[in-house]
């Protein structure tokens, strides 16, 4: 039975990456331009040709984004393996929310690279 609990630990752990990933992109696309100044975006009613100022501000958004996922990531698997698992003391959930966090911040800075290299 506690293999079972950890393997839909892990389980749990890929399914909230990628749809993390995806409400990531979503907000990164759609919400955050809302949050950052148009003048880093537009000059003189045009697209400026250097977008820096705006990736930066862009990325600085989605990084806050991925560490408020990477900490509720955290808490829930602390629960999990406090109260489900009975263990106490252990690294693992922070260890988890450390990898979460890495993987979501490189995808995301590929894409945002990626993006912003096309326009």
């Amino acid at each position: 039975m506690r293999s079972l609990l950890i393997i839909i630990y892990g389980v749990y752990n890929i399914i909230s990456v990628i749809i993390s990933l995806w409400v990531l992109l979503y907000l990164n696309m759609y919400i955050n331009p809302n949050f950052i100044p148009s003048d880093l975006r537009w000059e003189n009613g045009q697209l400026r040709d250097d977008m820096t100022n705006f990736m930066i501000a862009q990325f600085g958004l989605l990084t806050i984004e991925i560490l408020l996922f990477s900490f509720l990531g955290y808490i829930i698997n602390n629960l999990f393996i406090s109260r489900v698992l009975k263990i106490e003391n252990t690294k693992i959930p922070r260890l988890t929310a450390f990898g979460i966090f890495s993987t979501l911040i490189l995808i995301a800075g590929y894409s945002i690279l990626k993006f912003h290299s096309k326009i």
